[in-house]
């Protein structure tokens, strides 16, 4: 964009390039094609997934998750002890790491995820004491097996 900015005589010419749309402008197509050169090795690492719109439901999912949590924590953070409030923050940490190596297609994620799950189910024993310990363990058992299905099934297509 910069290079085709430049190459306009007035300012009022080279502001439109920023402000409207490219389809508006008529691009030289030696500029055209090295934009389109730099797109296409700046994008190519991100278009390695055959079912990217899976896994960004998956991520939406994780996300939700993450959210949920981190909003119990902070409405509940009175009532949950110190040990409590470590593991909450740990799993709404691991799951935002695990949503951004899914995101960015990274060699660790699968070992991350394995991990998170790991660390959901042990973390909610430390909400054993709590009155409402049958429900967060409901809770808890269900998203980590439709997590841990909806995982498996996207890594092996």
């Amino acid at each position: 964009m910069f290079q085709v900015a430049k190459s306009k005589h007035s300012i009022f010419e080279s502001l439109k390039v920023f402000l409207k749309s490219p389809a508006d402008l008529q691009i030289e197509p030696i500029v055209k094609s090295t934009i389109h050169d730099n797109n296409k090795r700046t994008l190519n690492k991100y278009d390695n997934h055959p079912q990217q719109k899976h896994w960004n439901y998956y991520v939406l999912f994780l996300f939700v998750c993450a959210l949920i949590a981190a909003t119990l924590l902070l409405f509940l953070q009175h009532k949950m002890n110190v040990l409590q409030l470590v593991l909450t923050a740990v799993f709404v940490l691991l799951t935002l790491l695990v949503c951004g190596g899914i995101l960015e297609n990274k060699r660790w994620m699968k070992a991350a995820e394995y991990l998170r799950l790991l660390f959901m189910m042990v973390a909610v024993f430390a909400f054993y004491n709590q009155s409402v310990f049958s429900t967060i363990l409901f809770s808890t058992l269900l998203v980590a097996v439709s997590s841990t299905m909806s995982f498996i099934l996207l890594t092996r297509k």
